[in-house]
């Protein structure tokens, strides 16, 4: 090809212009004459740059399959269909990608999609994108068996899990643009209304200062007006800080009372811990005035607890013996001279060993009763006489 072109500059005809600008490469003056690329080489350069464009993508192999050999709507051949399918190895892909996972993203790229749905991550992460994924996943229902984590993507293992994950976002995208419209939309009601009430104000005070002007008030009564209007503006600004100052101090008074209720009741946890524990103390804390009848009912739950706790250190014969105790002491209190002396005394009951004696048992076994309340030797003296 070059050695015609060459021939061409050397021929009658060469001459033409048109011919010398459709065959540059012909002019034997030039310096260096470039040696046209092969077919081999432009698709090998093709390739390269086939390779490096798909290798910049994510690839999505797509398939097609004929329903039937004439091109026909609404006719499906079964056999047809059977032979593409197993020809094509779907069967064998299906099977590959259900073993392993069929989408993955990585992190950066997860959040920037995905963050509006959760409240961690939306509007901005404050976390790092792991962290961040990890928290957008925790808040979805989806099984965790679902995603596996790499060191720098995300793995999904079944197109579900990616479909769903769209829904979610679709759906959240629509909670998203109405909030948006309700945002917008009451921003632009209040501008509107501040607009209307700025109106209002310099429509009102126009018509009074024409309304002034109109019936012919007086610049002294004009002056009067505005110095009742001051007063009036004064009295209710004092008013107004009265009831603030009223406010305050019944809520000041109010946690005050609390704190001191509170302060006194852990003061007083602590002093019962080290008070007497027998029932006839009369010890207690001092309290507050305000918390004198709290302090009463405290006090009279706390004898009854005292003196129930006393009574459990009691066994069933200690019981009995004070319930002895008791009922001499309602007997006999203030009846009997010697009976205060005798109180520091255990009561015995049997003061002779009647139970030892040998008649005691004879007769006991026969009338079978061995029970004895009161045994002791008396000096038994004569009404009529009154001999011992």
């Amino acid at each position: 090809m070059v050695n015609y072109c060459t021939g061409m500059y050397h021929s009658p005809c060469s001459q033409h212009p048109l011919l010398k600008h459709l065959f540059p490469e012909g002019n034997p003056k030039r310096p260096f004459v470039k040696k046209p690329t092969t077919t081999g080489t432009q698709f090998k350069i093709s390739v390269d740059s086939l390779m490096k464009n798909l290798v910049s993508k994510q690839l999505h192999y797509v398939r097609c399959i004929r329903p039937n050999t004439g091109h026909h709507a609404r006719l499906f051949e079964p056999g047809l269909v059977q032979h593409q399918v197993k020809y094509l190895g779907l069967l064998e892909t299906v099977r590959i990608r259900r073993s392993g996972f069929c989408y993955r993203l990585p992190f950066d790229q997860f959040v920037s999609r995905y963050k509006l749905l959760s409240p961690v991550t939306w509007p901005c992460s404050p976390c790092s994108p792991v962290e961040a994924v990890h928290a957008i996943l925790h808040g979805l229902p989806i099984p965790r068996g679902e995603f596996a984590f790499g060191r720098s993507k995300l793995f999904v293992r079944s197109p579900r899990s990616v479909f769903e994950l769209e829904e979610f976002r679709r759906d959240r995208l629509e909670d998203l643009a109405v909030l948006i419209q309700k945002v917008w939309r009451g921003y632009h009601q209040r501008k509107d209304y501040l607009k209307r009430k700025r109106s209002q104000i310099i429509i009102a005070s126009a018509w009074r200062s024409w309304r002034e002007c109109r019936y012919g008030i007086t610049y002294q009564g004009r002056r009067h007006l505005w110095c009742l209007y001051n007063i009036a503006k004064e009295e209710y600004r004092n008013l107004k800080q009265k009831k603030l100052v009223e406010w305050a101090v019944r809520t000041i008074q109010r946690y005050y009372i609390r704190w001191k209720r509170r302060h006194f009741l852990i003061s007083l946890a602590i002093d019962l811990s080290t008070l007497c524990d027998s029932p006839i103390s009369r010890e207690w804390p001092p309290c507050p005035r305000r918390l004198t009848e709290t302090s009463l009912l405290i006090r009279r739950l706390h004898h009854k607890w005292r003196c129930h706790k006393y009574r459990m250190r009691f066994d069933q014969v200690s019981r009995n013996r004070m319930r002895e105790k008791v009922t001499a002491s309602i007997i006999f209190r203030d009846r009997k001279a010697s009976y205060a002396k005798s109180v520091s005394h255990p009561f015995l009951g049997d003061y002779v060993r009647l139970r030892q004696n040998v008649q005691w048992k004879k007769m006991s076994l026969e009338s079978n009763d061995q029970y004895v309340v009161f045994a002791d030797m008396i000096n038994k003296i004569t009404r009529s006489s009154g001999k011992v």
